[in-house]
């Protein structure tokens, strides 16, 4: 068992099929012990557990891990087997004309023909999930078939793609970039691997056996092997018939750079490669919503670096928190049309405020929350919270994966939902307004699952350099630019699972640390992980915001 910060453990097995028969164990134990751990995550060689984001978080986890010391590992019911007779085969149909066929035929030494029958004739088993929703990798592919991947990724593969990379195979849930080589496609009438209307949204999951079928040529090939598409997909925030009537609604009048809605995420889903993703800064839309009489879960938006605007269908309290800024309230003139730039005479200022205050918009109201001055992200609540896209029991935007709505534009309207009462009076709420992170952000961190792949002195370096904050950072990672972090071995391990707040270093040594929207696998080493509740001050940190990491021995 390795530590993966204060939530978390990787677990590392010899053997994917002790991995299925761990996957299967904890699985049972969870049933018994329900809300300890939120996520399980089964790879290649390794499984990670996840615990809920508090005290009692920390108490589970320890739970668990006495329990995992009392397993007798040898016992008949957990011996043998790799996959769970209850597990259902699926089967997929695949025209096999990819531009990749005559490529892996003339690696392989084998035929065209010879490839697809020995695909077909294998039954896979999904081991893992991650890349992307319901893409699954797929064990049993025969060592003839065994292709490295591409030298250079494509930068598109279309939905449905069959393909083979290393050890594995698998299909392309939805088009993204890709450097597995492409034998074929799902065929016309292959059911839809991740769509988030149905229960089950991901249709391959861990321990699933799986059979490919080949239809031959000329059948036509499905149009979708991503997300089904539904009615009002297209809207970021959800669908409102009209600006009228006795519908409550938000309009969007100025996006800025990036504007989502966010809640606090989706945890328990990663596993089907889906994050928690939600706020980078959790701790200032809790605040938002607590300052409109919100529960602090509910969704707001999250407006990055030079605000947005905003106009009211009704009247609503609202509250900004996290980055400084100037928030202005106006009336009259209407906000078509109008960026709030340089207001128009027909635009009355009725208030002028700051962030950590609640204020009362009325009906027709336009709030302008203005650049930040300090900070990246201010999160803006509306009593009743603001409705949008809700996938898996979260209306977090998850732009990495592709969960959830949209980045928001100029004339999106977004639901808002029923108040439950007055903003209480919270006193001392407004001594903190805003989010100023300090320079260098105190980080603390402790030793990674693969802290043993680095030179003897990289965690002493990572414990005493100032980092600083790389331009190329957004909701997934801040890169950091700094000294580089030296390996004390070659290659790159496994994929494995990642929790918020791993600092993961590819090979230029030069560490990244993953935010909300990161990816749920990873293949290069992790060399520590940080406390989640210090990462809301590190997703507010500008370019060039020094970062210091203070090692820890644990975390009490």
């Amino acid at each position: 068992m390795l530590p993966a910060g204060p939530f978390g453990a990787l677990l590392e097995l010899s053997s994917l099929s002790d991995v299925q028969r761990c996957f299967a164990w904890v699985e049972r134990w969870r049933a018994r012990r329900p809300g300890v751990l939120v996520d399980v995550v089964p790879a290649e060689r390794t499984l990670m557990v996840i615990a809920t984001f508090d005290d009692a978080g920390q108490r589970g986890l320890r739970e668990f891990v006495a329990a995992l010391g009392d397993v007798d590992w040898a016992a008949s019911e957990l011996a043998g087997g790799s996959a769970p007779a209850e597990f259902e085969c699926v089967e997929l149909p695949v025209e096999y004309d990819g531009p990749d066929l005559e490529e892996v035929a003339r690696l392989t030494g084998l035929g065209v023909d010879e490839v697809v029958a020995l695909h077909t004739g294998t039954e896979f088993t999904v081991a893992f999930t991650g890349f992307a929703p319901g893409f699954a990798y797929l064990t049993g592919l025969p060592e003839a078939l065994q292709v490295p991947r591409r030298d250079a990724p494509r930068t598109r593969v279309a939905a449905g793609s069959v393909a083979l990379g290393g050890t594995y195979s698998g299909v392309y849930p939805r088009e993204s970039p890709g450097g597995w080589r492409l034998i074929g496609r799902l065929a016309l009438g292959a059911p839809v691997l991740w769509d988030e209307g149905r229960g089950a949204p991901a249709l391959l999951r861990p321990g699933m056996r799986v059979r490919f079928r080949d239809v031959g040529r000329g059948g036509g090939v499905a149009a979708g092997g991503g997300r089904q598409v539904r009615a009002g997909d297209d809207a970021a925030g959800g669908e409102v018939a009209g600006a009228g009537g006795d519908v409550a609604w938000l309009r969007v009048v100025r996006a800025g750079p990036l504007a989502t809605v966010q809640d606090l995420g989706r945890a328990g889903f990663a596993q089907l490669g889906v994050p928690r993703s939600g706020a980078v800064d959790r701790g200032a839309l809790r605040l938002a919503n607590r300052l409109v009489g919100n529960a602090e879960g509910m969704a707001g938006l999250e407006l990055t670096l030079a605000g947005g605007v905003v106009e009211l269908g009704v009247g609503r309290w609202c509250a900004v928190a996290g980055a400084r800024c100037e928030v202005r309230v106006f009336v009259g003139g209407g906000a078509e049309g109008s960026s709030l730039l340089s207001p128009a005479p027909s635009h009355q200022l009725i208030m002028q405020t700051v962030p950590g205050t609640a204020f009362y918009a009325p009906p027709g109201a336009v709030v302008d929350v203005g650049p930040a001055t300090t900070g990246v992200r201010a999160y803006l609540a509306v009593a009743g919270g603001v409705g949008g896209v809700e996938v898996l029991g979260s209306r977090a935007s998850d732009l990495l994966a592709g969960v959830g709505g949209r980045a928001l534009k100029e004339g999106d309207l977004l639901p808002l939902g029923t108040p439950a009462g007055l903003p209480p009076d919270i006193p001392g709420l407004g001594l903190a307004p805003s989010r100023d992170p300090v320079d260098p952000v105190v980080v603390r961190v402790v030793a990674g699952p693969r802290s043993d792949w680095f030179a003897q002195d990289a965690l002493r370096m990572l414990g005493t350099e100032r980092w600083e904050v790389g331009t190329d950072s957004n909701r997934t990672a801040v890169r950091l630019e700094g000294p580089a972090l030296q390996r004390a071995r070659d290659g790159e391990p496994a994929s494995e699972p990642m929790v918020v707040g791993a600092l993961q270093v590819p090979p230029d040594g030069r560490p990244v640390l993953f935010l909300a929207d990161h990816p749920v696998t990873g293949g290069y080493p992790v060399i520590a992980c940080a406390h989640p509740a210090d990462l809301d001050a590190v997703g507010q940190s500008r370019p060039g915001t020094g970062i210091r990491f203070r090692m820890v021995g644990g975390w009490g």
